[in-house]
């Protein structure tokens, strides 16, 4: 019961941060539905690689670090941040080329700390998109 409760009150919060991010690039001039889908495949390689380093999974780790590497520049930043959301996008992308060259040699610390690295571009891109409200 208290288990249900909490998952619940999980996905909740992480839709009332998600809803909020997205709003504020919306103030930024974005597209939210563009960018709501830009994060989401974010979000979703990410949780791709959490879940193949949990488990020694090379293969959903390497399919993670593909997408985002893919994802890890967004093309279309606009407004007064524009500067700074591309400085963090391009610092996100050289953390997830990194992360390549550890996850090619199968180097399980070293993409263990890249990905800690990476997971902590991200919170300070959302930081930056908080600050502007």
């Amino acid at each position: 019961m208290v288990s249900r409760a909490l998952k619940r009150l999980s996905v909740i919060s992480l839709l009332c941060l998600s809803s909020a991010f997205c709003m504020g690039n919306v103030a930024q001039g974005q597209s939210a539905e563009h960018l709501k889908k830009h994060m989401q495949q974010r979000l979703e390689n990410t949780k791709l690689i959490m879940g193949g380093l949990a488990i020694d999974d090379w293969s959903r780790i390497e399919q993670g670090t593909r997408g985002l590497l893919g994802t890890s520049v967004y093309p279309g930043w606009s407004g007064p941040l524009k500067g700074k959301f591309e400085e963090r996008d391009k610092a996100l992308h050289m953390a997830v080329k990194t992360l390549s060259r550890f996850v090619e040699t199968k180097n399980g610390d070293g993409a263990r700390l890249l990905y800690i690295q990476v997971v902590m571009l991200c919170m300070n891109c959302h930081d930056l998109g908080k600050e502007d409200k």
